[in-house]
């Protein structure tokens, strides 16, 4: 059903636990949504460690989301980050692309799945970033 999310893979994951499932998608969705502005002010900043390890984070909790395809990313970023590569900003475009693609369907997720209302779900350009 969702391009960049597999229920059915998480849920194998999480022991079939959809009440788990469930927290891991809210939490996801409510702290992480803007995790590649967070990422790109720690570069700018110069703190690449902490740009390091909110990637490594990322990439765990994308596989416990279901979505590989954000875990790669994050995975390709951290990598990027932790070399010094020249194409980090490549890295971080294509994992702001897909976070943003992800958090779409955790948006979808929460209303169809759980049965939150529009209120319940914030837009992403409502939200403030959260403390990491």
């Amino acid at each position: 059903m969702f391009q960049y999310i597999d229920i059915e893979m998480a849920l194998d994951h999480l022991g079939g636990s959809d009440r788990l499932y469930k927290k891991v998608v809210s939490g996801f969705h409510d702290r992480y949504s803007k995790a590649d502005q967070q990422i790109e002010t720690l570069l700018n900043e110069e703190d690449f460690e902490g740009a390091r390890i909110l990637a490594h984070s990322l990439k765990g909790l994308s596989g416990n989301l279901g979505s590989l395809g954000l875990k790669e990313k994050a995975l390709d970023l951290e990598m990027s980050i932790r070399d010094g590569r020249p194409d980090r900003e490549v890295c971080l475009r294509n994992f702001s692309q897909t976070l943003a693609a992800v958090i779409d369907e955790t948006e979808i997720i929460l209303r169809e799945r759980y049965g939150y209302g529009e209120s319940h779900v914030p837009k992403k350009s409502e939200e403030e970033p959260k403390p990491i």
